[in-house]
């Protein structure tokens, strides 16, 4: 797999529970801000130029996330956990993303599409637990591909749902 290191995720303000505001960026450009909400418990906000999706997990194993385009009647999208760690993104047209754990040593994770081609890998940055940063690389076609901000989004939030959740403890180990 040949990697371009395209980008990376960054906090712009967190608290102690790991809510917060974190920047999207691929090539020095801000693709969207997800914001972790208080209430209920671990929900997000992604703000994708004028749309907002709001992100509404359900932490009991299987671990899933109701994706809604705000003011929408039914589901953008969703994520269901297939194992600790490894999970299906779906979105409302019916194209499917597959996220995985790639090294549990190094704390990264892929995005893949339906084929099973890599697109996006995320790489914590040095103490994860504390800082709540990544490094992003694109593969292929992944920078053409109209949702990659919702891909970014998505595989970023599920990341701090199993770093901050007792549900997801073992995903982490």
């Amino acid at each position: 797999m040949s990697e371009q290191q395209a980008g990376e995720i960054v906090s712009a303000a967190q608290d102690e529970q790991g809510r917060g505001s974190y920047a999207l960026m691929v090539d020095g450009e801000t693709l969207g801000e997800l914001q972790m909400q208080g209430e209920p418990r671990y929900a997000a906000i992604l703000q994708r130029g004028e749309d907002r999706y709001l992100f509404h997990p359900t932490l009991e194993p299987p671990i899933r996330v109701d994706i809604r385009k705000q003011g929408a009647g039914t589901d953008y999208a969703v994520y269901n956990e297939q194992e600790a760690g490894d999970g299906n993104l779906e979105l409302h047209d019916g194209r499917r993303y597959r996220w995985a754990r790639a090294d549990h040593a190094n704390l990264s994770w892929l995005v893949s599409d339906e084929g099973g081609q890599p697109l996006i890998c995320f790489t914590a940055e040095g103490d994860f637990m504390s800082q709540r940063q990544a490094t992003i690389s694109l593969e292929g076609q992944a920078r053409q591909l109209a949702d990659l901000d919702l891909l970014l989004a998505t595989g970023w939030y599920v990341i701090l749902i199993y770093s901050q959740s007792d549900a997801a403890e073992s995903a982490l180990a």
